[in-house]
């Protein structure tokens, strides 16, 4: 690995380690678990298959922290069954829009001899080419017959091929195994360590794939479990190279370290605006997004030191956040660079507008909640 990205990844994985341990660094990987979907990780497992045209319009049940991170609350939340419900909801929604006469042309991977009438052909082509990435893995032929055969059966009934594809797509995104990430073992045990098993291919490309991009495994990374190459030390070293030279690395460091922040709880940030006269819900969401790219920016354009996220003064800046650092803003819209005036005690991303709003009181300023916040 080249020695900048090599740092970054030792640096992001100790920092889940540490985050994921209240004493010292477990590197065993921990426990093999069933880790349901976040709404970003399904937004962004619609988008990698069907395209940015595709909308996500719906509900999600809530997420459950553990030890402070989403990520790991993952495991212990279920779906219930109105939840079930709002993923149903959702996955018709996707798929009636994946077979409107405005984007099927270009999504789909086939047209029907006859659009009144089944076509096993075309339905199983489609589910060849959306399957594997949404449950990420290879298909079984069952995956495929049965949903062909069920779409038949609806297609027939209601003289409409495409009802009867819409009900195979449908199933495939209320399937467990793409609303959650099913870990497992080999049977057999490490050589050198009977007590313990060996991740599979596929669940260690989908452990890299959600931790270093907040996102399902690519083609190249499925075919290099499948393969057997991700098991070996030299492949292992060439998927993590190419992924933390992807421009996906920095939507992981972002999920990461919203995550990280509990910035999840800007959605309901609230403030007395009597006491602060500067806050709105926008100046709230440019404060959060200010941290982000602020991070992004220093561990993966800079490939900077770490510390330098405590004592850095160059910051991303809007016009709604310029008051409140009392630094000029030249652009009525969108982020420009600045920096903050060295007779400020300002500095780093502990003295953000993000922080200092959002471990606080509604009405007032609070060391305290900041405190519990760091240790």
């Amino acid at each position: 690995m080249r020695a900048g990205i090599r740092h970054l990844f030792i640096l992001a994985l100790a920092l889940w380690l540490v985050a994921c341990s209240g004493g010292e660094p477990d590197v065993s990987g921990g426990p093999l678990a069933m880790r349901r979907l976040t709404p970003d990780q399904y937004r962004h497992a619609i988008e990698d298959t069907f395209g940015a045209a595709v909308e996500v319009a719906g509900r999600f049940e809530p997420d459950s922290r553990r030890d402070g991170l989403n990520a790991l609350g993952t495991a212990l939340v279920a779906v219930t069954p109105s939840g079930f419900e709002q993923y149903e909801a959702l996955a018709r929604n996707i798929v009636s829009q994946v077979t409107s006469e405005e984007l099927r042309g270009d999504l789909l991977p086939c047209a029907p001899a006859d659009a009144l009438a089944a076509d096993d052909d075309c339905t199983a082509s489609a589910i060849r080419a959306f399957g594997p990435g949404l449950l990420r893995r290879p298909l079984t032929e069952r995956d495929v017959t049965d949903r062909v055969a069920a779409a038949a059966q609806v297609a027939t009934e209601q003289q409409d091929f495409y009802a009867g594809l819409r009900l195979a797509l449908a199933s495939l995104l209320v399937s467990p195994d793409f609303l959650f990430r099913i870990e497992e073992g080999n049977a057999a045990p490490v050589a050198e360590e009977p007590h313990r098993l060996e991740l599979t291919g596929l669940t260690l490309a989908s452990r890299l794939s959600y931790f270093l991009w907040n996102r399902g495994p690519d083609d190249e990374l499925l075919a290099a479990a499948a393969s057997g190459e991700l098991q070996t030390s030299e492949g292992l070293a060439a998927q993590v190279d190419r992924m933390l030279a992807s421009p996906r690395l920095a939507g992981g460091v972002r999920a990461f370290f919203d995550d990280l922040f509990l910035f999840d709880q800007f959605d309901e940030l609230g403030k007395d605006v009597a006491r602060y006269p500067l806050f709105s819900s926008a100046m709230a969401e440019d404060a959060r997004e200010q941290t982000l790219r602020f991070v992004v920016e220093k561990l993966v354009e800079e490939r900077a030191d770490y510390r330098s996220l405590y004592t850095a003064r160059d910051i991303p800046m809007t016009r709604s956040l310029g008051p409140v650092y009392g630094v000029p803003v030249r652009s009525w819209e969108g982020w420009e660079d600045a920096t903050l005036p060295a007779d400020q005690p300002r500095a780093g991303l502990l003295s953000h507008a993000s922080f200092n709003m959002l471990f606080a009181h509604p009405g007032r300023s609070s060391a305290t909640l900041r405190g519990v916040f760091m240790r």
